[in-house]
């Protein structure tokens, strides 16, 4: 899985046709997707016209909202879970969410300035630039 695929989840999918890995997390309308991803939902599809909520659909589990905590007790402080969530850690290196290609969550920033330089020769300022262009799109 990677940023790419997770951001093209169109609001309201039923979580069933997500093909990916992920545990339903107990007294939370989210799962976890792992490495401090989650994906909320919604037990209904709805929008809002004048400041009502107009519902529709059949009653399921769509998807609605991603999150990401890079440490467990940040993703706790935000959702106050009715039971203790299980702790993670960042899995090995090739294991790692990727944001871009061959870069990863957990990567430093002089780690990602130096494989995007090592590709077209960014400068620091370009580095950042083009971090900030890819996640504003």
């Amino acid at each position: 899985m990677n940023w790419t695929q997770l951001k093209s989840i169109p609001k309201f999918t039923p979580i069933e046709q997500l093909d990916f890995p992920k545990t339903k997390l107990r007294g939370l309308y989210s799962y976890d997707l792992g490495g401090g991803f989650l994906i909320g939902f919604s037990h209904r599809i709805f929008e809002v016209v004048d400041l009502e909520r107009v519902e529709s659909g059949e009653p399921s589990e769509y998807a609605l909202s991603i999150y990401f905590f890079l440490h467990a007790d940040e993703r706790d402080l935000h959702f106050h879970p009715l039971e203790p969530m299980t702790p993670y850690s960042l899995p090995a290196e090739e294991h790692r969410f990727e944001v871009l290609p061959d870069v990863r969550i957990g990567d430093s920033f002089r780690e990602v300035r130096k494989k995007l330089q090592a590709r077209g020769n960014y400068a620091n300022r370009e580095v950042r630039s083009l971090i900030m262009e890819y996640f504003l799109k």
